[in-house]
């Protein structure tokens, strides 16, 4: 009964629904990213925020020293891409990055 209704209403279709869905999960990734740099930028002092992102570990200190470079290296832009976002995001936030290019580096 519910699928005879729906074949006569008008929709977005799988592609419209495929194209916002793709748009929504890309916006919110973003904002999430912006988010988690705030809280490096505003919180970064604070040891348990220091000590959830690891900054003590090897794998978090080369993070900081790709990310400590100037412009949007491709070395930089891997980071940004395929790092896990908490941290890497965390980390700008604590090194004061300037936000739209952390941005524009996230951006696959």
């Amino acid at each position: 009964v519910i699928s005879a209704r729906g074949e006569g209403t008008d929709g977005v279709g799988y592609g419209g629904g495929l194209t916002i869905a793709l748009i929504v999960s890309f916006v919110m990734k973003l904002i999430a990213c912006a988010m988690q740099y705030g809280i490096g930028f505003f919180l970064g002092k604070s040891l348990k925020i220091q000590q959830l992102i690891g900054v003590d570990k090897v794998f978090t200190r080369a993070i900081e020293a790709v990310l400590n470079e100037r412009g949007l290296s491709p070395g930089k832009v891997a980071i940004l891409v395929g790092g896990p976002d908490w941290p890497t995001s965390v980390t700008c936030g604590i090194l004061k990055m300037n936000l739209p290019q952390m941005i524009l580096g996230t951006i696959p």
